[in-house]
């Protein structure tokens, strides 16, 4: 009865599963490109590690928690001037390898000799609960000897997804479909009161039955998104290489750009901020503000300033737009 009670209120609550969420940050595209599904990962182990009741509440990745691990990276991201933030974003490149908490792929083997799952398998009539989960989440499904795997290309909190197929008549197991022991690089996301953490954890050594060398960049972001380079875990010996960095690069620019040669300034600025260099083309400008809110945005060209004069104290960050790429810049209002 337990049980029943539990999938019924799963399925009323099934087609209120993804709500419609604005964030509330403007997310750099390149920084989005680059680590959209590391954020993803992280924010569901994080909030399967702090509240089990909330990460087994809902398919929809946690909103607030997924803006406060953005928010947390992008403090990161923007600061170009710690010799740390280059290591860990364009020098060794790191991401989360194995994501093991954004699964896209799953299996459940079922009692085929159940009647509803024989009415599942011959589609007459169909199993109405496992047709809606299958439909509302897009899954693929592809039927084998013992076991069915369902695949969806929606980046959703599959485990709750797999919960509920757990409590369905005539399932039997319900599991994650993924290769095991398979380690590597490491992106997590902590918080603790109002401060946030980031670590990037370059890994190597025997990966695929778990990797014994680790080199953490740790990094803390406090309520107001200032960074704090933290130290570095070292967790292999003196004499065991890193590794040559892949220099990836994902902040930087062709050289051939003319964006590579410009200098903003004033700097500190007052009313207006300008550039030694004519713009050619009509170029798009934005101005954000340390939580990545775009306070600003409109277009140069020639010799055209940007007025900063309404702007409040504090740093801003001014993006140039080109075609290829986007370069951008830190300023401090006074």
């Amino acid at each position: 009865m337990k049980k029943l009670y539990f999938l019924l209120l799963f399925v009323a609550v099934l087609s209120h599963s993804f709500a419609q969420y604005s964030s509330k940050i403007d997310i750099n595209p390149i920084l989005r490109e680059h680590y959209d599904a590391d954020v993803k990962n992280s924010c569901l182990q994080w909030v399967l590690e702090s509240d089990s009741n909330l990460f087994y509440s809902s398919a929809e990745i946690p909103p607030l928690v997924l803006d406060s691990v953005w928010q947390a990276l992008s403090a990161v991201y923007y600061e170009f001037d710690m010799p740390e933030r280059d290591s860990v974003i364009d020098m060794y490149c790191i991401h989360q390898s194995y994501k093991e908490y954004l699964v896209k792929q799953v299996l459940f083997v079922p009692d085929f000799e159940n009647p509803n799952i024989i009415s599942w398998l011959n589609q007459d009539p169909g199993y109405p609960i496992l047709d809606s989960i299958i439909s509302k989440y897009e899954f693929n499904v592809e039927i084998k000897d013992w076991y069915v795997t369902l695949r969806t290309e929606q980046e959703i909190n599959m485990y709750y997804v797999l919960a509920l197929l757990k409590l369905i008549d005539g399932i039997e197991i319900a599991e994650p479909n993924y290769n095991s022991g398979i380690d590597g690089n490491r992106f997590t996301y902590r918080s603790i009161g109002a401060d946030k953490y980031l670590y990037f954890n370059k890994a190597w050594g025997d990966c695929l039955a778990g990797c014994y060398a680790h080199h953490i960049w740790q990094f803390k972001i406090d309520e107001n998104n200032n960074v704090e380079y933290i130290g570095t875990l070292r967790q292999y010996d003196e004499d065991n290489s890193i590794g040559e960095p892949w220099n990836c690069n994902i902040t930087g620019i062709m050289e051939d750009d003319e964006l590579v040669y410009m200098a903003i300034s004033p700097n500190p600025a007052q009313e207006y901020v300008s550039f030694s260099i004519p713009f050619e083309n009509k170029t798009e400008y934005r101005i954000l503000n340390i939580n990545g809110q775009i306070i600003k945005k409109g277009y140069l060209i020639g010799d055209d300033n940007i007025s900063v004069s309404e702007l409040k104290k504090g740093i801003y960050l001014i993006q140039l737009n080109s075609i290829n790429n986007i370069k951008t810049y830190k300023i401090s209002k006074i």
